[in-house]
């Protein structure tokens, strides 16, 4: 009986990894990345991204401009059909290179360059910058279908994973601002084990997105207050006009949310400065 010849088949698992972290880099899949958010506005039209691969192997990305939208508590959904007030940046921008293969603890810069059009109205635009990690042996594979069959005649299954790394891309042209401000504030008690959560609305108003860190901390008659919640790298983006948090308060081992205190919330700019600019605060009373 001859010896049956099966392809040898390479199945790659996608993992997007959405970067909305704190810090200026980022590490997935082997690629090191920084920044982490891409800002166009004023003088600057030219953003440059250093890719670094901390991996021991080899690494081919492809870099494309997607558009996401953003729910309301935060998570990105893909756009199907674009809307006026969605404004993508990609039509105006460029993008080199967009395909790149690092060896180990090779380093890579890749430019975006923001064009301008004279008709192209104030405002803010976004897109967001993917990496999608390319495996190349299931690339050799797809254009030489044969090849595996010949040189294997075993069955063999292959799975790899393989990372998608989107960062947001914002392109202010003309004049544009924004202010925030904090309602809807509310205690729920936490699940069985878990501490009790702050619920919360960001209202956004203007013509921009707001970013910036989230501080939470309880405020208690004579004595020391205590930072109880910290969230760096916080976003309302446009065309959203709020968004939703519910943060657990995990409070320091003898400290209680005691009636006459109160809950201190606030949404800044960096909060790692000496004196951030506060873009919104809100008290919220603990009740008897």
């Amino acid at each position: 009986m001859s010896k049956q010849t099966v392809n040898l088949r390479s199945i790659g698992v996608l993992l997007i990894v959405f970067i909305a972290v704190s810090g200026t880099a980022i590490a997935q899949g082997g690629l090191l990345l920084t920044p982490k958010r891409i800002v166009l506005e004023g003088r600057k039209n030219v953003a440059e991204l250093n890719l670094l691969n901390v991996s021991d192997a080899p690494l081919t990305y492809v870099a494309s401009f997607v558009e996401y939208g953003v729910s309301p508590d935060g998570r990105y959904i893909e756009i199907d059909t674009l809307r006026a007030e969605d404004r993508p940046a990609s039509p105006y921008l460029r993008l080199f290179p967009r395909r790149f293969t690092l060896q180990p603890k090779e380093s890579q810069t890749l430019r975006v360059q923001f064009r301008s059009r004279p008709d192209l109205a104030p405002g803010e635009y976004r897109s967001h910058l993917s990496f999608r990690q390319v495996d190349v042996a299931q690339e050799a594979a797809a254009r030489n279908p044969n090849v595996a069959a010949e040189e294997n005649g075993e069955l063999g299954v292959s799975v790899s994973m393989l990372f998608n790394i989107t960062i947001p891309v914002i392109v202010r042209h003309g004049e544009t601002s924004g202010s925030a401000a904090i309602d809807s504030l509310q205690l729920l008690p936490g699940e069985e084990g878990s501490p009790p959560r702050l619920s919360f609305r960001i209202n956004r108003s203007g013509n921009q997105s707001l970013h910036g860190d989230l501080l939470v901390e309880l405020l208690r008659p004579d004595q020391k207050t205590l930072s109880v919640v910290k969230r760096k790298g916080v976003t309302v983006f446009t065309p959203n006009l709020f968004r939703n948090f519910s943060l657990p308060l995990d409070l320091p081992e003898g400290a209680e949310l005691l009636s006459e205190s109160q809950l201190r919330i606030r949404f800044m700019e960096n909060m790692e400065k000496r004196k951030p600019a506060i873009f919104a605060e809100a008290l919220y009373d603990i009740p008897r």
